[in-house]
């Protein structure tokens, strides 16, 4: 049975993987800021900006692949601390990506759509990008020092991730919605960003049959739908039985942002569906297995 590290086990992707993956893996998760315990799975600290740190424990565990999910993903936050975030997104990437090269593991980077500018139709992984914010900036950046460093990597960039929270300090926005929804709350959601709604569980299947199949490069990991956060929100209250009047629309230019976001940031997808054989899955059918999770 190979070895699976997933660095970044306390965030909502990891904390998934972790439990998912242990079919078919042992598997170590690892954790900063939030210590975590998972069934069936060791966890450990580890903190990537400490290249030596990581280094020792990265050759101590052995795996035979990482998945490198750690990551300060907060948008306006990363636009206010540029220098501690560089530390983790660039400098933290370098050091697992050679750490994972000393043990001849395979690296699977986490990467986002949010490399691109969101000025064109469906982006395809070749294509050149052109990120508009910082935190957009930092994963591609990343991305460039995973590719020097490794061999065996591969590069998969995902988008508005959504399932149940792992853990209480995890948050996504379909279970925002949900919450807000069932406590009978009004929300007011965006009807002008468009990007692919990923369901996570679909996403695992995809980073494991990248390693499965031996694929490298990049790969768009994205769910089949590119919609707006208003569309997301009335297909929660329509699967799950919401009062839809609860859901009312504003735009990006109400938003308080720090940072610049793109209009239409859309993900093609069918790189993932021909090379891995795995379906991108629609934001109904994402929903509607996450139904079933709670029935």
């Amino acid at each position: 049975m190979d070895k699976l590290m997933i660095i970044g086990g306390s965030g909502l992707l990891g904390g998934h993987l972790a439990r998912f993956a242990q079919e078919e893996y042992e598997v170590v998760a690892t954790y900063m800021g939030h210590p975590i315990e998972i069934p069936g799975c060791r966890t450990t600290s580890m903190d990537i900006r400490d290249f030596y740190k990581t280094e020792n424990k990265i050759s101590k565990e052995k795996p035979d692949l990482i998945i490198l999910s750690a990551a300060q993903r907060n948008v306006d936050y990363c636009e206010k601390k540029p220098e501690e975030v560089w530390k983790i997104n660039v400098q933290g990437a370098k050091n697992v990506a050679i750490a994972s090269k000393k043990v001849q593991a395979k690296l699977i980077y986490l990467s986002t759509d949010l490399v691109f500018d969101g000025e064109k139709e469906g982006y395809q992984e070749e294509e050149d990008p052109n990120p508009i914010n910082y935190y957009g900036k930092t994963k591609l950046e990343g991305e460039k020092e995973v590719a020097k460093a490794c061999e065996d990597y591969a590069i998969a960039r995902v988008s508005v991730l959504y399932d149940w929270n792992p853990f209480e300090h995890t948050f996504n926005f379909v279970s925002w919605v949900y919450n807000s929804l069932k406590e009978k709350k009004e929300i007011s959601l965006f009807t002008d960003q468009f990007r692919n709604a990923t369901y996570i569980k679909n996403a695992c299947d995809a980073l494991l049959g990248i390693h499965k199949k031996g694929e490298q490069g990049i790969f768009h990991v994205a769910g089949k739908n590119c919609v707006n956060r208003h569309e997301i929100g009335e297909k929660v209250a329509e699967i799950f039985g919401f009062d839809e009047k609860l859901i009312t629309t504003c735009t990006s230019e109400d938003s308080n942002w720090v940072a610049k976001r793109p209009k239409r940031c859309c993900l093609n997808s069918e790189k993932m569906n021909d090379r891995l054989g795995i379906k991108s899955m629609s934001i109904e059918e994402g929903l509607d297995a996450m139904k079933r999770e709670i029935q």
